[in-house]
């Protein structure tokens, strides 16, 4: 009900063999759930959930405190005739800043399609030499973006050269969902200079109006001379 009353998140076509079981003090049991490919069933993905819900009666008084457990599987279901698959990206958020370079990212997902999917892809930082100095992996732990939904994924870049040219950095994302050989890309430039160069720059011109403070000074002590 609610919000999983949704076009592909009806659960009606699962039906388990019972609808209530009875277990002793440590035993096991298995159970079957039949999916019904009905037509009705509309191509694309469903997903539901078996919830098991513990009924017996626990007595409770105000010195006691009753627990209620619950457990739930998630069940996924992908009808393939007329599936439509398909994943946008929506937006990246990076904080952008000339004094200093973020290790992260988080591109958001669109799922356009009828079916989960999962994305995949990779995230590379090259420097105005066309270095590679960062690199990240998109979705790691292999999750799904849901149909109708949209999915943030953070993504933390490793360093693997060393940040020291000034200039303007490349921030290259690609992304597919699997089952995709085609890879889709995004593009960013991004304006660093790297805090050693910037205060050694600091430090270089600090000196330089020292001795020229200087220079001033002892030119016009001569000149009084």
């Amino acid at each position: 009900t609610g919000d999983l009353d949704r076009q592909y998140a009806l659960a009606s076509w699962l039906q388990p063999e019972t609808n209530e079981i009875m277990l002793q003090s440590g035993e096991e049991r298995s159970i079957e759930v039949r999916i019904e490919n009905r037509d009705d069933l509309s191509p694309g993905g469903h997903y539901g959930a078996l919830i098991f819900k513990n009924v017996s009666a626990v007595r409770s008084d105000v010195s006691n405190v009753s627990v209620n457990q619950i457990f739930s599987s998630l069940i996924v279901v992908k009808k393939i005739q007329g599936a439509l698959y398909g994943l946008k990206l929506d937006s990246v958020l990076y904080q952008e800043a000339w004094w200093r370079f973020d290790p992260t990212l988080t591109p958001r997902f669109h799922n356009t399609g009828n079916v989960h999917v999962v994305p995949r892809g990779e995230v590379s930082v090259k420097d105005p030499l066309g270095r590679i100095t960062y690199r990240g992996v998109i979705n790691e732990g292999s999750t799904m973006v849901l149909p109708e939904s949209f999915r943030e994924y953070p993504i933390e870049l490793f360093p693997l050269k060393k940040a020291i040219i000034p200039g303007y950095y490349s921030i290259e994302l690609g992304y597919r969902y699997d089952g995709k050989e085609v890879m889709e890309s995004w593009t960013k430039s991004v304006f660093f200079i790297p805090p050693l160069l910037t205060l050694a720059t600091l430090l270089g011109a600090g000196i330089s109006f020292v001795s020229f403070i200087w220079w001033q000074r002892r030119k016009k002590v001569s000149a009084a001379g």
